[in-house]
């Protein structure tokens, strides 16, 4: 009995060290974040309903984390990787309340920005918020290699980074997104001018109207345009309208199919004959109908 005293390992009570509390939680969370993606994906395949995959993003996470540190001596698999283990203020064990709390815990630290996981660096014990929240604290059982170590502290310190970036592509994709948008609006515009030029051209070297925009080409322009606006997809395509479309000398809203293309008005004697347009009831960035542009 002696010999075996002698040889289990010695366990510490002490706070474990920030780094490494944060460097399990990244890990914890790689590895839920790997099944509940897996998991997605074969919901996709079976045709199961999204709303499934949803409520098993929270209620897996909850699970893990209510269920690991009540049922295997404090430890979740992240936390067993660092050396660490959750008890309660006083050492003991944790319950599975006290673990569907600390899970709340990480919930409400998520919220305030990680302001609740960066207390553990000021407070006795270094106790974070869900710490406060389910009556626990983390410490140091057993030692683990510089090799681990560095991995453990490695995750703490470059998911905040990746996170970072990830903010910074939110903030930025937009952006990019809203200049992608004006070019787009703005070659849609020139497009329509160049294809209003050649219909000009034509009238004065025809003395009528072309009897659709396929007969400006390949003279008076080398092709149509392809055009993209108002959320419908990239075409070249050009609807034909008669004197329906007319609206005095501009084209009636309520009277085109919203096709997103190209819109030709062909009505010999029609007020608006020869009208060239874009056939999108939407609005450019501007506010205006792309129609009557």
């Amino acid at each position: 009995m002696e010999q075996l005293a002698e040889a289990a390992p010695q366990i510490t009570l002490e706070p474990a060290g920030f780094w490494l509390r944060g460097g399990a939680l990244v890990i914890d969370n790689l590895i839920l974040s790997v099944v509940t993606l897996t998991l997605a994906g074969i919901f996709r395949l079976v045709g199961l309903p999204g709303l499934l995959a949803a409520i098993l993003n929270v209620a897996i996470p909850a699970a893990y984390f209510t269920w690991m540190p009540a049922a295997k001596d404090g430890q979740t698999l992240g936390k067993r990787f660092a050396g660490l283990s959750i008890v309660t203020k006083d050492g003991g064990p944790v319950t599975y309340a006290q673990g569907f709390r600390r899970w709340l815990g990480y919930m409400l630290s998520a919220f305030t920005l990680g302001i609740g996981y960066f207390i553990a660096l000021f407070t006795e014990n270094k106790r974070a918020l869900q710490d406060m929240v389910a009556g626990t604290r983390v410490v140091a059982v057993h030692p683990i290699s510089g090799g681990r170590k560095f991995v453990v502290v490695g995750c703490a310190v470059l998911m905040p980074l990746v996170a970072a970036l990830g903010i910074v592509a939110a903030l930025a994709i937009p952006k990019f997104a809203a200049m992608q948008n004006a070019a787009g609006e703005a070659m849609a515009k020139a497009n329509l001018g160049v294809l209003r030029s050649a219909a000009a051209v034509y009238l004065a070297d025809n003395k009528a109207n072309p009897k659709d925009l396929s007969a400006l080409t390949p003279k008076y322009v080398a092709g149509i345009p392809e055009i993209e606006v108002g959320g419908h997809p990239k075409t070249s395509a050009v609807t034909a309208y008669g004197a329906e479309a007319c609206d005095g000398r501009n084209v009636k809203g309520d009277a085109l199919k919203d096709t997103g293309g190209w819109g030709y008005v062909s009505a010999p004697g029609a007020s608006c004959d020869g009208s060239v347009f874009i056939d999108a009831k939407q609005q450019d960035a501007a506010g205006k109908d792309w129609f009557s542009n």
